[in-house]
């Protein structure tokens, strides 16, 4: 079985940095194929299958709102902290952080 840390290393999150107020841009989460993502942590999953949840928060709402799977809507003109918070059900995290501009 792989390491666990090994796997959230492994984890890569793509977003544009610029965006037009009022439009909207996928944040994308690229996981290894060994991890698997879930809502909920389930217990008893495939062997060698790990689960990975995805959070995604903005610094302020009023420039930007993120959906729970990764859809950020530009509200007004701004610069906005996008975390990307990737969680494995043994507990270990990595977070990504990125700037978009809302023009």
């Amino acid at each position: 079985m792989k390491d666990a840390v090994k796997l959230v290393d492994r984890v890569t999150v793509s977003v544009k940095t610029s965006v037009t107020k009022g439009n909207k841009l996928n944040i994308k989460v690229t996981l290894p194929k060994e991890l698997s993502r879930v809502t909920a942590f389930a217990y008893g999953d495939p062997l060698g299958q790990e689960e990975a949840k995805i959070t995604y928060k903005v610094s302020n709402k009023d420039i930007a709102v993120v959906s729970g799977n990764g859809v950020f809507t530009a509200r007004k003109k701004g610069t906005v902290k996008v975390t990307v918070t990737v969680t494995l059900e043994n507990g270990q995290k990595k977070s990504f952080s990125k700037n978009i501009t809302v023009k």
